[in-house]
């Protein structure tokens, strides 16, 4: 059973997507893995880490980058949280086709 440690979110102010950056273990073996979400699932994802960690201010760890051409960068490291664990199938449904990029 393939278990995911979400490590990094990130999005930015003029894309529709999230990365989100796992580590994936499967029995002895274990990958990195960027997934692409949507971005309407972004609050859904912040909840479900805000949830899992209750004791952490999720919104308050998320770093924020400006550009000169007005963008921004949100970044969120989940490796400094004690719970990261994400079942995807459960979290998205299982009508939600998930873009895998392998590097």
């Amino acid at each position: 059973m393939k278990t995911h440690f979400i490590e990094n979110i990130e999005f930015n102010s003029l894309d529709n997507d999230i990365r989100v950056q796992c580590l994936v273990e499967d029995g002895n073996f274990s990958h990195q893995s960027t997934i692409i979400l949507a971005s309407r699932w972004i609050n859904k994802l912040l909840m479900y880490i805000q949830k899992l960690n209750p004791e952490e201010q999720i919104d308050e760890k998320i770093e924020r980058i400006f550009f000169p051409n007005g963008t921004i960068l949100y970044k969120l490291n989940t490796l400094r949280f004690v719970k990261n664990q994400i079942a995807w199938e459960e979290f998205l449904g299982e009508d939600v086709e998930l873009k895998k990029i392998r590097a």
